[in-house]
């Protein structure tokens, strides 16, 4: 169980009847029915915010990349019965290949990528998932199969050419 909030800095485990076999408790704790939970004696400390952009880019190298969009992949109780995690596996396995999927290269990934897969529980329309969603443009994309991510790929996130026959809508501009 994890404890703490506000920073990922600010974590500890804590010994609770609801812990998993194998982790390593650091103090007592209590969980209340709706989720809270107490540590007595434990103060958490005030997040750092951090200001300088070097120190930034050190801790989160992904800002100094030229990303360009964000893919979001629904992987959904619905999506998934259709095939969400292979349209994902494509993604990542054409994005990677290409060299343009963000990440750190330990992983396979570009670190001057120009795009950030996400896999995500519900992008609205999981009815008619595995839906799609390509970011800033705001494309959505509905009943993607594997089979289709080499081309949204290559006319969409390559080209900036929408893929019309898969595309549900797409969202607008704000009226100035």
């Amino acid at each position: 169980m994890q404890f703490g909030g506000g920073s990922w800095q600010n974590k500890m485990e804590c010994r609770s009847p609801r812990v998993s076999k194998g982790v390593t408790p650091i103090v007592d704790c209590q969980t209340f029915p709706d989720g809270r939970v107490s540590a007595p004696g434990f103060k958490m400390t005030k997040p750092k915010f951090v200001t300088d952009r070097e120190q930034l880019e050190k801790l989160a190298p992904m800002l100094k990349a030229p990303i360009k969009r964000q893919v979001f992949v629904c992987t959904g109780k619905s999506c998934n019965a259709v095939g969400a995690q292979d349209v994902k596996a494509e993604f990542t396995r054409i994005l990677e290949e290409k060299g343009l999927r963000q990440g750190k290269e330990s992983k396979g990934r570009n670190p001057m990528g120009e795009v950030i897969l996400t896999e995500c529980s519900s992008i609205g329309f999981c009815s008619v998932g595995t839906a799609v969603m390509v970011y800033p443009d705001g494309t959505l994309y509905g009943q993607v199969m594997a089979e289709d991510v080499a081309e949204i790929v290559e006319e969409h996130l390559e080209k900036g050419k929408v893929v019309g026959r898969l595309a549900l809508m797409e969202l607008s501009e704000p009226a100035a």
